[in-house]
């Protein structure tokens, strides 16, 4: 099962695309430190002087219903967004302090559903996955490199950072929203 997780999230979060015939499916936006810490209010008005919560407590992954977040319909006041859309909250702050790469191939538990609620994919029935940071969907790439070994985050991906417009027929559609746990970075 966790090589069918793997070569689901490889290549379905990829787009279906190989990356030995195609390469890498896109190149996430280099963030800025003012453009990675950028919280917006209700309204959308940003505050840049703001931090986020390094413990965040809206809901928690892995349960074993498989049920969503609370705040799985969109992201919460307190989330941060970056410039290209991709807004997170800090669950789990961790103990590491260099964050991952485009190029790192990191150590992951993770949890994926729809703003319906619906759990598309999860790695806490099988263990976790190794990947490659840029083989990722846009958004997973570009949040993947917000974090540090033992960082616990949720991810709300807009569809544009998720599969799109058009996803395959075995894709989740829309904004997706993912809780990431980074466990080691290589």
């Amino acid at each position: 099962m966790i090589h069918k997780v793997a070569l689901w999230l490889a290549l379905a979060l990829a787009g279906g695309c190989s990356a030995a015939s195609e390469g890498p499916p896109h190149s996430p936006p280099t963030l800025t430190p003012s453009e990675e810490v950028v919280p917006k209010d209700s309204n959308g008005a940003a505050h840049p002087n703001e931090t986020p919560s390094s413990t965040a407590t809206q809901g928690t992954d892995g349960k074993a219903d498989g049920s969503a977040p609370a705040d799985v319909d969109g992201p919460p006041v307190d989330s941060i967004t970056t410039a290209s859309g991709l807004s997170y909250l800090v669950l789990t702050k961790g103990h590491g302090t260099v964050k991952a790469t485009e190029e790192s191939n990191v150590l992951i538990h993770y949890s994926g559903w729809t703003t319906a609620g619906r759990q598309f994919d999860t790695t806490r029935d099988d263990g976790p996955v190794r990947l490659r940071v840029d083989a990722l969907v846009a958004g997973l790439t570009e949040g993947l490199q917000l974090m540090a070994e033992g960082d616990r985050l949720r991810f709300w991906l807009p569809s544009p950072l998720a599969y799109g417009d058009s996803p395959r027929p075995d894709q989740p559609r829309g904004m997706l929203v993912f809780d990431v746990e980074l466990l080691e970075i290589q």
